[in-house]
């Protein structure tokens, strides 16, 4: 069990990003070994860009961004729907807790 995970949101304070969807890494822990963790907390992550869903490449998004490829692999995507309420962020914070203890 890791004790010190490292996250990086990508695309941190540019001025052209979807406000409703975060793009990130956990360092060390590719994403098709995190989505399943996060499926079983019923949280519904995807891997890379929305435009290339299911290919099982690095994020393309990510190597753009000067990432190396090991790392475009730990890419991760969450999106939030516009009625999304205080609440519904609590319990998403309590389930990633819960999956960054397990990892």
């Amino acid at each position: 069990m890791a004790t010190n995970i490292q996250v990086e949101i990508l695309g941190r304070g540019a001025k052209h990003r979807a406000n409703n969807t975060i793009a990130f890494t956990v360092t060390g822990h590719r994403s098709d070994f995190l989505l399943p963790l996060f499926d079983l907390e019923g949280l519904d992550l995807s891997a890379g860009a929305a435009c290339s869903s299911g290919s099982g490449k690095p994020s393309h998004v990510a190597m753009a961004m000067g990432r190396p490829e090991e790392m475009a692999r730990c890419g991760l995507r969450i999106s939030f729907s516009p009625f999304i309420e205080d609440t519904d962020f609590s319990l998403i914070e309590s389930r990633l807790a819960l999956i960054f203890r397990k990892i």
